[in-house]
């Protein structure tokens, strides 16, 4: 055999010897590891087998031959392979024993693992499903703070969805002044710990806050902190609930100590009664003398009867008044009733045996004579013992002269009220403590209250506030001199509607006594449609004004500024073709310098009037400027106009001008569009323009002429006695109408020529 085989096969034997021992030992209890020593032991003997093979071909003397001689070596060296294959035998033998074993054992043990990843499987999926069907938010945080993960009810309860805060920091969701404690608390549980419950406010996406009840624990690996897993409950209606507990628990505390003294100073009161009527027993006899007395006394008539109608008792009052004396009633039936009465009297009877005390009812009752009068009947029930009813006490006052007098005045306040209702001015009466006691109807136009809403209401109630210091003084001194320096007078002062608006009026105040005081009258008159007409004025000539201004500055900019400019750059361009190289730079930037100032001055001598409109007319103005806003806003015009190809009044062009102007400047600014339409025509004595684009419009709540820009237009418009209308709503567009009359009224056309 080759000896630098053996060589280089001794490291593979000698790894054999060592893997196999190894095994042998940690599975010495088995098979394997008996067959695994077997293995071991024929890598032995083939090693050592090997080495004196190595031994004896060093060796000169050839150490095996000496011995055994040439057969005995080549014995020796097949006797030693031999031993070596039957160990390997014997090991592999034994290994193969325990093979059909070992691989039902691995089987069971997939199938184990197996069985142990579909447990664990559906033991996720039922913790997903708890977790996702569970009303608390359950949540996990990072080292860092940040969500790794959250169940629906975070969507439930906050409006946020889980995906925008998966993997933010959860200090924006809370409250500013609960961070400090939230932080505190995240750091305790980082270090291990578990914090008791507690309470934290989270922000919704709406910006309100819930207030929530929090648990949070330690998330452990290999003994180590990775995270927080925490759950949240919604306490915010619970915390509602309590607190609405604890106020009705202290309203009913208090109410008991309530109840407590007042209990007390009932008793209290109650001994009081009962002395006094201990006192009052001493009294009776005297009390019923007096009684006696002030019945025979009264001046009206009290008559007693006993629950059939039979007349127990009859002054003299009564005598008086009906004519029957004493005698005569006394035991019978109440003779003052009609025959046509009766029903009514028996009725009356009937509600006062149950019980009832009825009191100024009027009814008609007869004299002796057989004459019909007026009287006001008060009839109450008479108690006997144990509470029963044992009579009935009528007493009647004869008011018949005051029924034809209040016939009377009815009939004069029905025509003074006929009166009052038909105007449309305010006719308001009040006493001298500045309450109200009168409303026509015109003031309940006026002012928005019904007269049940301001009869015996204080005179304040139609002032704005800066007005009630200043009147209480005024009734103050009508209290102490009985006079007042606004009587006789007409006023113009500031009312104040039951909407909360003022409005102007014109007060007119009469003052008069009566027996029952001093009372005031007023006639008011609504001046808002005179003060609107008036500012209307004004503002239009304000407008005829400012035009005028605007025509005049344009002038001065475009024929004096603009001269002095010109000539201001002819000069710069004269002293830039002298050869001074050393200021040629700075008069280059001070020529385009002038350059841009030329233009500018140019626009705005546009802007502020465009001459053409006076030259040309109200079509080449509207053209011109149609082509500078399309290259100023990128908002393409059409324009169609029909009747134009006369010149009108030099004021309803500026206002058809001023109308579009206005108009477009509106669609460039908030319509969001690329492009409007424009149109004008002439048609019966009226020039009509209408702007109208395809943009994002308006709420038309927001009253035409108040936002927009639209007061001017509709002022224009109004100025020359026609109209503007806007059409919008929120996504339809945008139409603006203005209606300019070619005939300008007379009142108008003198204030556009001041």
């Amino acid at each position: 055999m080759n000896t630098w085989f053996v060589v280089l096969e001794m490291p593979f034997l000698l790894v054999a010897i060592i893997f196999g021992f190894l095994i042998a030992r940690a599975v010495r209890s088995s098979l394997i590891g008996r067959g695994m020593t077997f293995i071991a032991l024929g890598s032995l003997v083939m090693a050592i087998g090997h080495i004196i093979m190595i031994v004896n071909g060093l060796v000169k003397e050839q150490i095996l031959s000496v011995i055994l001689g040439d057969v005995g070596g080549a014995w020796a060296w097949l006797v030693a392979l031999c031993t070596s294959w039957l160990f390997f035998g014997l090991g592999f033998v034994e290994i193969y024993k325990v093979l059909p074993e070992k691989e039902a054992e691995l089987l069971r043990t997939t199938r184990s693992h197996e069985q142990a990843r579909e447990a664990l499987r559906q033991s996720e999926d039922t913790y997903h499903s708890l977790v996702d069907a569970v009303r608390d938010v359950i949540y996990t945080l990072s080292p860092d703070g940040r969500f790794s993960s959250l169940n629906p009810a975070f969507e439930l309860y906050t409006g946020w969805s889980c995906s925008e805060w998966i993997g933010q920091p959860f200090v924006p969701l809370v409250h500013p002044e609960d961070l400090p404690l939230a932080g505190e608390l995240f750091r305790r549980v980082m270090a291990g710990e578990s914090p008791p419950l507690f309470k934290l406010r989270i922000r919704e996406r709406s910006g309100n806050y819930r207030v929530g009840e929090f648990v949070q624990t330690p998330k452990l690996r290999d003994g180590r902190v990775v995270g927080i897993l925490g759950v949240g409950r919604d306490v915010t209606e619970r915390i509602k609930a309590e607190e609405a507990l604890q106020k009705a628990h202290d309203e009913l505390e208090l109410r008991v100590q309530e109840r407590t003294i007042a209990l007390s100073e009932a008793n209290e009161e109650l001994r009081a009664r009962t002395k006094a009527l201990e006192a009052s027993d001493e009294a009776l006899c005297e009390t019923n003398e007096t009684l006696r007395a002030l019945f025979h006394a009264s001046p009206l008539a009290i008559i007693a009867m006993d629950p059939d109608g039979i007349v127990d008792m009859w002054n003299r009052s009564a005598e008086r008044i009906f004519g029957w004396s004493e005698q005569e009633v006394l035991g019978q039936p109440n003779p003052v009733v009609p025959e046509a009465k009766q029903d009514e009297f028996h009725a009356l009877r009937e509600r006062v045996l149950h019980g009832e005390s009825v009191t100024l009812v009027e009814a008609q009752r007869q004299k002796k004579d057989g004459s019909v009068i007026e009287v006001s009947i008060a009839a109450a029930p008479v108690y006997g013992v144990h509470e029963k009813i044992r009579g009935i006490m009528l007493v009647c006052d004869d008011i018949t002269e005051r029924k034809q007098a209040e016939e009377a005045l009815r009939e004069r306040e029905e025509r003074f009220r006929s009166v009052t209702q038909s105007t449309h001015d305010a006719i308001i009466v009040a006493d001298e403590q500045g309450h109200i006691q009168s409303w026509n109807r015109g003031a309940q136009l006026m002012f928005g209250h019904t007269e049940t809403e301001v009869v015996n209401q204080p005179l304040t109630l139609l002032m704005p506030p800066y007005y009630h210091e200043a009147h209480t003084r005024a009734m103050a001194r009508v209290m102490q001199t009985g006079e007042s320096r606004l009587v006789g007078q007409t006023i113009e002062l500031t009312g104040l509607r039951k909407d909360g608006t003022e409005f102007p009026l014109e007060l007119s105040l009469a003052m008069w006594k009566a027996k029952t005081g001093t009372f005031f009258s007023g006639i008011i008159r609504d001046l808002t449609e005179r003060k609107r007409e008036e500012q209307t004025r004004a503002r239009l000539t304000a407008m005829v004004f400012e035009e005028a201004e605007r025509r005049r500055i344009a002038g001065e900019l475009h024929d004096q500024i603009g001269q002095m400019l010109t000539a201001l750059k002819l000069t710069l361009e004269a002293v830039g073709r002298q050869p001074d190289v050393t200021s040629r730079g700075k008069l280059e930037i001070a020529q385009r310098s002038v350059e841009e100032l030329i233009r500018r001055v140019h626009d705005m001598s546009l802007d502020l009037r465009p001459p053409m409109l006076d030259d040309l007319g109200l079509v080449p103005a509207l053209l011109w400027f149609f082509q500078k806003y399309t290259a100023q806003t990128n908002v393409q015009v059409t324009f169609q106009h029909t009747g134009l190809e006369r010149r009108f009044e030099q004021e309803v062009e500026t206002a058809a001008y001023r109308v579009v102007q206005e108009a477009l400047t509106n669609v460039a600014r908030h319509a969001k569009v690329t492009g409007a339409m424009v149109r004008v025509w002439a048609v019966d004595g009226t020039v009509w323009v209408q702007i109208e684009d395809k943009g994002i419009g308006f709420d038309l709540s927001f009253k035409p002429g108040t936002t927009l820009g639209l007061t001017g237009m509709l002022e224009r418009a109004r100025g020359l006695g026609g109209d503007l209308t806007v059409e919008s709503a929120p996504g339809r567009g945008t139409r603006v109408t203005a209606e300019l009359p070619l005939e300008l009224p007379v009142k108008q056309s003198k204030q556009m020529k001041v």
